[in-house]
């Protein structure tokens, strides 16, 4: 087990099932937890679920840079430092539809919340981050290889790699590794739509559903201290997506 006791560490996207899982093991071995999310009821119903004491929560518009500086900075006010971070909130679209017929809306929005937010994260978090601490960003599947039918989406997880391994790089005087994992999109609640059925354990090499645990496992491991060496890198938790 990878002891968090003593860590502070900010979730967004908390109440999402992946994050979820995430910021209740992570609390389940020491960590204090910031979490943050659109929706107060979900959130106060996620900070109850934690073990232990001293969890906050933050309301946060996703893409609302105002709203992510708030967070961060009140979670260090209230609770002295900032250990780690998880990057777990992002959108994706209802109804897929191939690059030719993309409308300019919905690759805006899908930019201004996945790749904007993400960017809007990430340099709040470096900003007040104590030295050693970990930023683990979620791309949920895709990167570098395209996404058929969800071209803004694709393209957005490029840039989530992208602004990760550029911090990774820029901030070695401050030790924060950046590290992106994709925990493939079974280990979430965005895809349960008819629309996404396909994105299910068939498509795996390994032929099974996710447990959101199990990849909770991950995140813990890449905020641990034993994963100090770690950064710039990208890690697949999604039973290995068959394209």
């Amino acid at each position: 087990m990878n002891s968090m006791e003593g860590k502070v560490i900010a979730i967004i996207g908390a109440t999402t099932t992946m994050g979820l899982a995430t910021a209740q093991l992570l609390a389940s071995r020491g960590a204090t937890i910031s979490l943050a999310c659109i929706d107060e009821d979900a959130l106060q119903k996620a900070k109850d679920s934690l073990a232990g004491d001293g969890h906050i929560h933050h309301v946060v518009e996703l893409g609302n840079r105002a709203h992510v500086d708030s967070w961060i900075q009140g979670t260090v006010r209230a609770l002295g430092k900032l250990d780690g971070a998880v990057n777990m909130a992002y959108i994706i679209s209802t109804k897929p539809s191939p690059l030719k017929d993309c409308n300019i809306e919905s690759w805006d929005k899908i930019f201004e919340v996945n790749a904007r937010g993400t960017f809007n994260y990430i340099q709040a978090e470096l900003n007040a981050m104590s030295p050693g601490a970990s930023i683990v960003s979620a791309v949920r599947g895709y990167g570098g290889g395209g996404a058929p039918g969800y071209v803004a989406w694709g393209a957005a997880q490029d840039a989530i790699i992208g602004l990760s391994g550029t911090a990774a790089r820029e901030n070695p005087d401050i030790r924060v590794n950046c590290i992106v994992m994709s925990p493939g999109s079974k280990a979430t609640n965005q895809h349960d739509g008819p629309e996404h059925t396909g994105n299910g354990p068939d498509e795996t090499a390994q032929k099974e559903d996710l447990d959101p645990a199990n990849v909770a496992g991950v995140i813990a491991f890449l905020l641990s201290d034993k994963a100090s060496n770690i950064t710039g890198a990208g890690y697949n938790a999604n039973g290995e997506w068959v394209y």
